[in-house]
């Protein structure tokens, strides 16, 4: 059955009349633990009303919310049981949310928020949940530069060096795109020590696809346009974490930065199952909200 992922920006944007239609005419709607996660950290920021917030987390309660990616990733590739169970952090945070969510659900005000979560992971005394999520999140948002400026910079050096034009859309090839994405794929199953675990590789690979994708086609963006990298990117490269190649997942997204991208690489890996005859599902692995808002519209049409 195809899942549909909404993302932080699709999940904000969409009502809860319109979620609920999808949902109970058939669509199964799934959200990232991150998205409520990017959602907490407008509570109490000065900028954002509770009732917002409030109704932000009723609409993440029309979708099942999934696994943190690093759990779903390890849960695919086998090497959970490897891990000692005090040490599951990631699985975790499917469980906090749910409880987020329920305990905004049934609070009048941001006061009572506070008051039922008193235990925050990490909160200090007299601390918003928000203030610690949003260091969290920059913390996270630090890490994303870290990974994607090396890249940006051994681009530019890369094609100095063959004497190509980075604003050219051709500049990279789909040969030394997936080069890249294959080099990543094998150094993230050369973490994992696990030899006796069959097709570890070729997992990570349909599992981290769209993040790596993600990555490169923004690095690619900011060498063309000269565009400087946007660290609320960061947020969007985890949710990519969630899409399954082998699977049947969908991303939908309201962030035309983030569907691009995704559009770029999806566009890549099609010429690259075709040539080399990977087997793998070559469906659509990313929509934007007009697509699925018009998806729901036919889905609705077809129950009348």
């Amino acid at each position: 059955m195809v899942e549909y992922l909404l993302d932080t920006s699709v999940v904000r944007a969409l009502s809860v009349t319109l979620l609920k239609q999808a949902r109970d005419n058939g669509l199964r709607l799934i959200l990232s633990p991150i998205s409520v996660w990017e959602m907490l950290a407008h509570f109490e920021d000065g900028k954002t009303r509770f009732e917002l917030c409030k109704a932000w987390m009723r609409q993440a309660d029309c979708c099942e919310i999934i696994e943190h990616p690093d759990a779903e990733i390890r849960d695919a590739i086998g090497v959970t049981s490897y891990i000692p169970p005090d040490a599951r952090i990631a699985w975790q945070e499917r469980v906090v949310v749910h409880t987020i969510i329920d305990i905004f659900s049934r609070a009048t005000s941001a006061e009572e928020v506070h008051g039922q979560l008193k235990r925050f992971p990490g909160r200090a005394d007299g601390a918003s949940c928000g203030d610690v999520v949003r260091q969290a999140l920059e913390r996270m948002k630090n890490q994303y530069a870290g990974i994607v400026l090396p890249v940006f910079d051994a681009f530019k050096a890369e094609f100095r060096r063959l004497g190509r034009d980075p604003h050219d859309e051709r500049a990279l090839s789909d040969r030394e795109f997936f080069d890249h994405v294959e080099r990543e794929a094998k150094r993230i199953a050369g973490t994992a020590d696990t030899p006796t675990i069959p097709r570890v590789e070729e997992r990570i690979f349909d599992y981290a696809f769209a993040r790596i994708g993600h990555g490169l086609e923004t690095t690619l963006r900011l060498l063309r346009t000269g565009a400087r990298l946007d660290l609320n990117d960061c947020g969007d490269a985890l949710i990519c974490n969630h899409i399954d190649l082998a699977g049947e997942r969908i991303l939908v997204t309201a962030d035309t930065k983030t569907h691009n991208a995704l559009s770029r690489a999806e566009v890549r890996f099609r010429r690259y199952v075709k040539e080399h005859g990977k087997k793998t599902r070559v469906s659509e692995f990313v929509m934007d909200r007009s697509g699925f808002e018009a998806l729901i519209a036919g889905s609705l049409a077809a129950t009348c």
